[in-house]
């Protein structure tokens, strides 16, 4: 291979003519197109020349080897929005490079994400999008806690986008369940533990103490046991959970425990990967976000866990693209079961430039999901949430007992179930719950100075009487038992003091979080 000529860095407008719009159509490409369209995407830079490290090693474990000559470098697309003032691109880039903060501030602003284009057939790599933005005031907003902030460096300028990565499936060096694995450890929570790996890194982890025989690459996908295996070998823990019900081919979900499982671990940061069936293939995809429903009103006496529906459900679909959003349903054929049907946005901007390739898509029953853990984190979800409705059922007795001209009205009771570090619950969370300074630092030095010594990360059963937080129960999550007890409660309001006293609940160490 001859010496590259260096080449200038290259403006597009976003469009029929650009880089992306030349690739070689199929879903992945129209997807991404449609989606940067619905962000107003107006231009494309364009890096002829970049170095992808997870590219560099599918390079080394495969392509190196063909005589079909792949070339180890790729492209970078970058995204924009519309400059201020409808400002050239390249002008501002120019005047970012001399550090001139005011175009550096515009060209963050105008930054919509970017997209590693490989020299193989399976042109999409790594790819990271922002959101659509969250404007919708009838709907409460996304939860995307496992997404982490990625940096663009061009030519000295840094660019930042949140989202978690993702990429097309390449059937030689990573299928579906690889690409699924590599996004979901790129997330937050692992963030300042785990080395990014790279998507051939996770087919030999796969393959190392349970390959059985096979071949690693060209892979033939990956199944449960390899999974399982590649997030072990990557120092995390493996969780797999099946459905609930069965339809006589194996497990499926009840839309409640789906929905509530998947909505529980994103919360904590953990996305989730979900295995099953799309039309007569096996498929995985990786959940990375959800937007829950509002809460409705609960009559007094009802108990209910929260998020056991969704609004939709963000997935990260190899076969299609990256935030893809579904609608948790149940299936036609078999009626007690979850499906996942593709439920795209009406367009934000007008008519899209090619056919939106979710409308197509066949409906994905769920039958296991897999999530890889901290190995501090050992308690079962469904341990948790077993006790998250006995303390709320418990709650809900004592309100009853309440003489009706006194008792709330619509006083149900919900709960909700977190992991989540300790360090993060005292100063995010109950910072955003608990308003008034004093209680606040009343409860954060309690919970310091009274409580036995805590785990690194605490699993939180948070209860609601009428949508509002009125308890959280702290357990830790180094006890794997099914007997698990909390250590300590913080208490939110006031009136819940009294109830809790003659309710026949064990709930550790008191914590009061409210002004007397």
């Amino acid at each position: 291979m001859g010496e590259r000529t260096p080449q200038r860095l290259r403006v597009h407008r976003f469009g029929d003519g650009d880089p992306l719009a030349n690739l070689p159509r199929c879903d992945q490409v129209d997807y991404l197109r449609c989606y940067l369209h619905d962000l107003q995407a107006v231009w494309v830079l364009e890096e002829p020349f970049y170095f992808d490290r997870d590219y560099l090693a599918s390079f080394k474990a495969f392509y190196g080897d063909s005589p079909r000559g792949y070339e180890n470098a790729c492209a970078r697309l970058t995204f924009f929005s519309p400059l201020e003032g409808e400002r050239e691109l390249r002008a501002d880039l120019e005047a970012a490079c001399g550090n001139d903060e005011a175009a550096q501030q515009r060209l963050q602003e105008a930054f919509l994400g970017f997209c590693v284009v490989r020299p193989i057939p399976a042109k999409l790599g790594r790819t990271v999008v922002a959101w659509y933005p969250d404007d919708k005031e009838d709907h409460p907003k996304r939860v995307i806690a496992p997404c982490r902030s990625y940096a663009v460096n061009i030519a000295g300028v840094q660019l930042c986008v949140s989202g978690l990565a993702w990429q097309q499936q390449d059937t030689n060096v990573a299928a579906c369940a690889t690409i699924g694995i590599w996004t979901m450890m790129q997330s937050s929570g692992f963030q300042d533990r785990l080395a990014l790996p790279t998507t051939a890194s996770i087919t030999e982890a796969a393959h190392r103490t349970a390959s059985l025989g096979e071949r690693i690459f060209p892979t033939a996908g990956l199944l449960n046991h390899h999974m399982l295996e590649a997030i072990k070998e990557h120092g995390l823990a493996p969780l797999s959970i099946d459905g609930d019900l069965d339809d006589g081919h194996g497990p499926t979900f009840s839309v409640a425990r789906f929905s509530a499982t998947c909505a529980s671990l994103l919360r904590s940061g953990f996305p989730v990967l979900i295995i099953g069936r799309r039309g007569d293939e096996g498929h995985v995809m990786c959940a990375v976000g959800f937007r829950p429903s509002a809460p409705a009103s609960l009559e007094s006496g009802d108990t209910r866990e929260e998020d056991r529906e969704l609004i939709s459900l963000y997935v990260h679909d190899d076969a299609l693209g990256a935030n893809v959003r579904f609608r948790v349903d149940v299936d036609e054929d078999e009626p007690h079961s979850a499906v996942l049907l593709a439920h795209a946005p009406a367009s934000r901007n007008g008519d899209r430039p090619v056919a939106d390739p979710t409308a197509e898509v066949a409906p994905f029953l769920p039958r296991h999901v897999v999530v890889a853990v901290v190995p501090e984190v050992r308690v079962s979800p469904d341990v948790l949430h077993r006790r998250g409705y006995a303390i709320a059922a418990e709650l809900s007795t004592q309100i009853m007992g309440i003489d009706p001209s006194q008792r709330p009205d619509k006083a149900g009771v919900r709960f909700g179930v977190t992991t989540i570090l300790l360090s993060s619950y005292l100063r995010e969370v109950l910072a955003s719950t608990v308003r008034d300074g004093k209680p606040l630092e009343r409860a954060r030095l309690d919970l310091m100075e009274c409580v036995p010594p805590m785990s690194l990360y605490v699993a939180v059963v948070r209860v609601s009487i009428a949508g509002v937080p009125v308890l959280d129960v702290l357990f830790d999550t180094t006890d794997p038992t099914d007997s698990l007890d909390p250590f300590a409660h913080v208490v939110l309001d006031s009136e819940l003091a009294w109830l809790l006293d003659s309710a026949e609940l064990v709930l550790g160490v008191r914590v009061q979080a409210f002004v007397t």
